[in-house]
């Protein structure tokens, strides 16, 4: 009722009669929506859209037509030929921009919009990522009359969209809308808005959500990993030449990176010629195409070893910038040949890793260089984190003009999953600097999706608010936060504002509080017991304060029950000490042979592994160890429903980015009262081993010079694989007297069989980082 009192004073809205929307000026009533006989599929959806909702709000029946005879009483959705005779035009507009007329008695929507066929991309967003074809809406192509049905919904008639589906849906129930004379332009502060927040094809209603919350862009910002493409395209057959030489060998396979099928010798003269060429083909076939990735694969760790790309290192740099000179130089050289054919056309590369920061030895960039730069403003909140990277964007600014950037929310992932991570405050506040310095936009990282099952928003409850908020500020960063949360908390839950009002604050301080003394957030750092009571107490009186079934009283059970499940989690973590296992002792020999067939294993409890947050592991692993006198002993049995797809691309010791296969990670702290002094080994599939030890080197970093003398051997079942391992105990400073007693320690599956990492371990440690050794469990050895 206060909501219907406002509109009515502000003049838009008032009640006479039932079921019409009338123009308060002429006093008539609309009776029809009139589109054109060639309109796209945006301004089809923006006119069903309109009909959909305003006999939603007043059971107004409008009919959509493609054809009108009535000079009033008509409500033109799209470009039309009757726009022409007042002179009405896109002029002025940006991409995606609209305007809104109502004039005479007619009310005139229309905007920037494509009416090609469905716009994609080459690698990320794909058709089928990016595209509903029951709906025919997708993620890009310009849609500015469908953004100006929305914005005219929102504004004048009351309808919000705070979540996908029905749910987040809140639909002011009038007897009659009036509407004012309306002339306004709009077009969005930021051209590029694209979270991955589902896929188009197999969640329609968060791809509606998408559209109506603002995201979308004229065509996709490329820059993302791309190298893969010369694997595809064959050239490690008949361009071997073509790729990184490392250890004597050329990286067709993950050795630099840890996905994209191979580094390349950035300075072979060859390669800049062919990326070239490759790239003017894509963009001749692809007109529609504004941005070509090219970026390396992730999780660059090495580069080409042959004496022209080893020069390019540059040592004095920090480790984010130590490639940027070889990454951004050879990305510079493509591009300037590219300009010659397709000068108004973009090459985009991520500001990542270790190329984060820009090179020191080019001054200016290519004008056909975009530069897509990777920061978390949810870790804004950490001391010298925000100023430094401010810091990067403003270095980057003078050498590049096309800046964009990749943001990452990602609190439906675990640790953080089930948990109220929100930081509307910060997204106000960067978005504002954002514009200040001219961005084109960004990508946000938000997909929800885990093991590769549903792809769309599966934790709304927690997720959608930092989405929707940040969907309103893409189009106008200069609107009141306080505001726009107010209007939330009243309209969203109702009679139970007051409390999630507190709830959805409380959150924010907390995770706000929390950057301010730690630099390393966990769960457990964040949310101490009080803050999950606090939290919980809010939500219990939000509950009572709403009607059993109505809508209030679902949302607020809906994020209840999301919470319940993050704070049972982390409850039973801090509530449960670290596992203890005693490590059997043996006189008899132990064969590293994969088969465990000693009678010393049928003896032993396995022990089972379950998830980061102490729940339930997906797939099941069991732990079994035995020591004697000179050796510590593990067997994992790794149960695996898709086994031909076990991943094992490492073959070599100590070669290539062994984490990323199927694989078992150990740790092994043998003081417990100084666990950064920790042994790292890692055990593939196929029974190829890594290792490393950690807070021995002065500066702090992973020793991975440090060689063990593990043992380990693999068996493949058809149901599961299982990995046998033997450590020295001298290696691993568990010689002498009284050396053999407690050992703090940690132990991981990485299941990536299907294509998506999954992890488990056997101490749950509520962080992504798996060397967090304050999370260990402890180890102790049977003496007899």
């Amino acid at each position: 009722m206060k909501f219907y009192v406002l509109l009515l004073v502000l003049g838009l809205i008032s009640s006479i009669a039932n079921g019409q929307i009338i123009d308060k000026t002429s006093g008539k009533a609309y009776t029809r929506i009139i589109i054109a006989a060639d309109a796209p599929s945006s301004v089809h959806l923006a006119a069903s859209d309109l009909k959909k909702y305003l006999k939603a709000v007043c059971d107004a029946d409008l009919q959509i037509e493609t054809s009108n005879s009535e000079k009033t009483g008509n409500i033109y959705v799209g470009l039309n030929p009757e726009l022409k005779k007042h002179d009405f035009s896109l002029k002025g507009l940006k991409s995606d921009g609209f305007k809104i007329i109502n004039r005479n008695g007619n009310l005139y929507i229309f905007g920037r919009d494509y009416s090609g066929p469905p716009v994609s991309a080459m690698m990320m967003f794909t058709k089928k990522e990016v595209y509903n074809s029951k709906l025919k809406i997708g993620a890009f192509g310009e849609a500015g009359t469908l953004y100006g049905v929305y914005y005219f919904l929102e504004k004048f008639v009351g309808i919000r969209w705070y979540m996908p589906g029905k749910l987040g849906t809140v639909i002011p129930a009038k007897n009659e809308l009036r509407i004012s004379d309306i002339d306004i332009s709009i077009s969005p502060d930021f051209s590029y808005r694209h979270p991955l927040l589902c896929t188009f094809n197999q969640a329609p209603a968060n791809a509606l959500w998408y559209r109506r919350t603002g995201f979308g862009g004229a065509y996709p910002v490329q820059t993302a990993h791309s190298f893969a493409t010369f694997v595809i395209l064959n050239y490690t057959k008949f361009h071997p030449e073509y790729f990184a030489l490392v250890d004597g060998k050329r990286d067709f396979n993950n050795i630099c990176a840890s996905t994209g099928g191979g580094h390349l010798c950035l300075t072979n003269p060859d390669v800049i010629k062919q990326w070239a060429k490759h790239i003017c083909t894509y963009f001749k076939a692809s007109p529609a195409q504004m941005f070509f990735p090219l970026a390396p694969g992730d999780g660059l760790s090495r580069i080409c070893g042959c004496v022209k790309c080893q020069a390019e290192i540059d040592h004095k740099a920090p480790g984010t910038g130590k490639f940027s000179n070889h990454i951004w130089g050879f990305v510079n050289k493509v591009a300037i040949e590219v300009a010659k054919k397709y000068p108004d056309k973009f090459i985009g590369c991520i500001a990542y890793e270790h190329y984060l920061e820009p090179p020191s030895n080019i001054p200016k960039l290519s004008p056909n260089v975009a530069v897509m730069i990777c920061k978390l403003r949810c870790n804004f909140i950490i001391p010298g984190y925000k100023l430094n990277m401010r810091k990067s964007i403003t270095q980057w600014r003078k050498k590049c003009k096309n800046l964009y950037f990749w943001e990452y929310y990602l609190q439906s992932w675990l640790p953080w999953r089930n948990l109220p991570i929100v930081f509307p405050h910060i997204i106000s506040e960067d978005l504002k600097y954002l514009k200040k310095i001219n961005s084109g936009g960004e990508f946000v990282q938000a997909e929800s999706w885990y093991g590769n099952k549903q792809h769309k928003m599966l934790f709304p409850g927690m997720q959608h608010l930092n989405l929707y908020v940040t969907g309103k500020l893409y189009w106008d960063v200069n609107q009141d936060v306080d505001k726009m949360l107010d209007e939330y908390f009243k309209l969203f839950y109702g009679p139970a504002e007051k409390e999630m009002k507190k709830f959805w604050l409380l959150s924010e301080n907390i995770w706000t509080d929390a950057g301010k003394i730690k630099s390393r957030l966990s769960p457990t750092i964040v949310f101490s017991k009080s803050s999950l009571d606090q939290l919980s107490s809010l939500l219990r009186k939000a509950e009572s304060k709403t009607k059993a079934g109505t809508v209030y009283n679902k949302r607020v059970k809906l994020i209840a029950n999301e919470f319940q499940a993050g704070r049972r989690t982390i409850s039973q973590v801090l509530r449960k000490k670290p596992p203890v296992l005693t490590v059997s002792l043996t006189n008899s020999p132990v064969m590293i042979d994969g088969v465990l067939s000693e009678k010393i294993y049928k003896k032993l409890k396995p022990q089972a592994f379950v998830d980061k947050m102490g729940e339930a592991a997906e797939y099941k692993t069991y732990l079994y160890a035995v020591h004697d006198t000179k050796n510590l002993y593990f067997a994992f049995i790794n149960y695996e429903p898709e086994i031909k797809k076990l991943r094992s691309a490492c073959t070599q010791k100590d070669k290539g980015r062994i984490w990323m296969d199927d694989c078992i990670e150990i740790f092994l702290c043998p003081d417990p009262k100084n666990r950064n002094k920790c042994y790292q080994l890692i055990i593939n599939a196929k029974g190829v081993t890594w290792d490393g030890r950690h807070g021995f080197s002065k500066d702090g970093r992973v020793e991975l010079a440090w060689n063990s003398g593990i043992k380990a051997s693999s068996v493949i079942q058809p149901n599961r694989w299982i990995i046998e391992v033997k450590i020295p105990l001298k290696d691993i400073g568990l010689t002498g007297a009284g050396a053999r007693k407690n050992i703090a320690a940690n132990f991981y599956r990485s299941r990536v069989a299907s294509g998506a990492q999954v992890f488990s371990c056997w101490s749950p440690i509520v962080e992504a980082r798996h060397f967090t050794p304050d999370r260990f469990g402890q180890i102790t050895f049977e003496q007899k």
